[in-house]
């Protein structure tokens, strides 16, 4: 629903498979960083850290995004 307000009903079929191209590089690269950093730092807190992190600049990208109704 969030695509089709975001980039109209008529281009959906055009952005959704870029949607899901960056869930399947978010979901190859996510494990890979985090298991990275538990290596590093020997415990998942800065990997817990960075996900947040990198979900809370999504949610802000996103609502910077959406559309306001004026009517």
């Amino acid at each position: 629903k969030e695509t089709a307000q975001l980039f109209g009903v008529s281009n959906v079929g055009k952005v959704y498979p870029w949607v899901f191209l960056g869930y399947g590089i978010a979901g190859i690269t996510g494990p890979l960083v985090g298991g990275w950093l538990s290596d590093i730092f020997g415990n998942y807190q800065y990997a817990s850290l960075a996900a947040a992190l990198i979900s809370l600049g999504g949610g802000v990208t996103y609502y910077m995004t959406i559309r306001k109704d004026t009517a």
